[in-house]
């Protein structure tokens, strides 16, 4: 289902007849883990073996204009729970009525409610797979819309035709709630190597834009959207305040949304706005560890 990055698609999977239809579900498209890796499945789908939509409970933000830039239909309900709102039910089921696809896709847990509903409501049988991609310690910790529907979502598991999960873990936090294990598939996340490469042109370049010297050590917390679930630990004792100050051998956080947990260093902290326009970010770094447990807000 993948294509080359010529764009060109690989001869396999369907190769005759008209291409699948899957519609994905998902709760928003605001910049999140969830979201971007919806993002890089779309725009490296086969689109002579796949035609794919997205539905967003809860409007198309910038990356649903990314994702329309790629010539996909993006369809926002405008709403934060189509199953607590009947009308919004009765929206979802059109749209997703009108485009009738042969699979149907959730991301996280009000889209794979979501989507489950379009199914039992579809003119015609359709398979659903609903996609799981966050851990966590404890609901206590979960919004509590969001708990609720981790909870709804455990009742009505025997359900989906499939579940996806990105690691192992959290698969066996949910098995614990109430999921079946039996029918989960752990995909685990996938960067692109021919991207995200080792590249002493960006290292140098990022090192002049922030004014970081060359022989520093310097290291990166990534994390998308904070979730409650983040831990800024394992940066801890590269940032420890009671390592040496000078600045030649002392570090620098960059982390996209904010620096979290890390008052006693934030003197020796850059912290940087969302980034689109490179995928350089981690080319600068000696050390670095990417978090990017999405939730669902």
């Amino acid at each position: 289902m993948i294509g080359d990055h010529s764009g060109h698609s690989r001869p396999h999977g369907r190769s005759h007849g008209k291409p699948l239809k899957i519609l994905h579900v998902i709760n928003d498209l605001a910049v999140g883990g969830t979201e971007i890796m919806l993002y890089k499945l779309l725009s490296r789908t086969d689109r002579n073996l796949f035609e794919p939509a997205v539905i967003s409970l809860n409007g198309i933000n910038p990356l649903g204009k990314q994702i329309e830039g790629l010539g996909i239909p993006v369809i926002s309900l405008g709403v934060t729970s189509p199953i607590a709102h009947p009308a919004s039910l009765l929206r979802l089921v059109a749209a997703a009525r009108r485009i009738s696809p042969q699979l149907i896709q959730g991301w996280m847990y009000h889209g794979n409610l979501a989507a489950q509903a379009a199914t039992w409501l579809a003119r015609r049988p359709v398979k659903v797979v609903w996609n799981i991609r966050q851990s966590f310690s404890s609901l206590d910790d979960e919004k509590p819309a969001t708990a609720r529907a981790i909870k709804l979502g455990a009742r009505l598991s025997k359900w989906p035709d499939l579940i996806l999960n990105n690691s192992e873990k959290s698969v066996a936090q949910h098995f614990a709630l109430g999921f079946p294990a039996d029918k989960t598939l752990v995909i685990p996340n996938g960067f692109d190597t021919d991207t995200f490469t080792v590249s002493d042109e960006a290292r140098a370049s990022v090192r002049d834009e922030l004014g970081v010297p060359d022989n520093a050590l310097l290291a990166s917390l990534i994390s998308a959207r904070p979730a409650p679930t983040d831990d800024p630990s394992p940066a801890s004792p590269i940032l420890d305040p009671r390592l040496p100050q000078d600045p030649d051998s002392g570090c620098k956080e960059v982390e996209p949304w904010r620096v979290h947990g890390l008052d006693k260093v934030n003197d020796r902290a850059i912290e940087l706005a969302q980034r689109t326009d490179r995928d350089e970010g981690g080319e600068c770094d000696e050390g670095c560890r990417e978090q990017r447990d999405a939730d669902q807000r």
